[in-house]
């Protein structure tokens, strides 16, 4: 997930609902991230195969 660091918001990355952060999806993995662009920091919070990260 390097290519965060050159874009934090990829086209394919989706708003969560119900909690802060975005998820992008790597094949039949989730990357769960919180961008906190004040300090230029990309935090990854969870990483997971999709039947488990939502858990």
């Amino acid at each position: 997930m390097l290519l965060l660091e050159d874009d934090p918001r990829p086209t394919d990355c989706k708003k969560l609902k119900g909690r802060v952060g975005f998820r992008v999806r790597a094949g039949n993995y989730r990357f769960i991230y919180e961008i906190r662009d004040k300090v230029l920091v990309i935090l990854i919070l969870k990483v997971g195969h999709r039947k488990d990260i939502y858990l």
